[in-house]
């Protein structure tokens, strides 16, 4: 079809997760098998297929993207339905383990720099920065001006909060699952030094983009959800919200 390169949005999940607060590079072998979700295994699996094409000489560059917050959120991703459950307060434990949260618009500027700069053959991490749970639900609650009592909880606790998600995951949509408990108790941290380095791939403070993040949505009206019986079924209200601007945004 006359394409000269390819470039193959991954995912960090793709990558392994070393032991402690060790940062994963684009060469950290997957090791999650039993601890993630099927969505990361989709791009595990995705991830070995833009592999073999590099192997076989083709032009592919492939980035691994961290957990992206932003505007424009209009769904809203996973990543949105967290921080607006993080500041409804239906996100109240907090354990061990911490994500690397990226600004979107980073990690969309960081697409067209492995298309212009990329090595052929290049794998780049669009990673952010590192932030511990407990960071991350307290920056976000102060961003958005909540002040709520945020709750540390041990391992087993939070295991048995999956559990319940996983029951209630057969008839609807739960807050949390044991395996994105497994997943995220984990030190998620990444080194994008590489991106840096090849491609003049930058990162704007996060603070700015969670701030930039619950200031769209909450112009738009997107609910925050707490921990009521009737904040825990805003699955229609969040599709709703979606919709209008999905349609504002057309």
């Amino acid at each position: 079809a006359g394409v000269r390169r390819v470039v193959l949005t991954s995912s960090v999940g793709a990558l392994g997760v070393p032991e402690g607060t060790t940062p994963a590079t684009e060469d950290t072998p997957f090791d999650q098998f039993g601890r993630c979700a099927h969505y990361i295994l989709s791009k595990h699996f995705a991830n070995l297929v833009g592999r073999a094409a590099q192997d076989e000489g083709r032009d592919v560059v492939i980035v691994y993207p961290a957990m992206p917050f932003g505007p424009g959120d209009h769904r809203p991703t996973p990543t949105g339905k967290s921080l607006l459950r993080v500041l409804g307060g239906a996100y109240f434990a907090v354990g061990a383990g911490g994500i690397n949260a990226v600004d979107v618009r980073d990690v969309a500027r960081g697409h067209l720099l492995a298309l212009e700069r990329g090595a052929p053959g290049g794998r780049y991490l669009l990673s952010g920065h590192d932030l511990p749970m407990e960071d991350y639900f307290r920056l976000v609650r102060r961003l958005g001006g909540v002040q709520r009592r945020l709750v540390r909880v041990p391992p087993r606790a939070l295991a048995a909060l999956g559990a319940v998600g996983d029951l209630v995951g057969r008839v609807a949509e739960p807050l949390i699952d044991s395996r994105t408990v497994r997943y995220t108790s984990q030190h998620l941290t990444y080194d994008c030094s590489r991106a840096e380095a090849e491609l003049g791939y930058t990162r704007r403070p996060i603070e700015e983009t969670f701030a930039d993040a619950i200031a769209w949505f909450r112009e738009r009206g997107y609910p925050e959800p707490g921990i009521g019986l009737w904040d825990l079924t805003t699955r229609k209200r969040m599709t709703r919200a979606g919709a209008r601007q999905g349609v504002a945004d057309r």
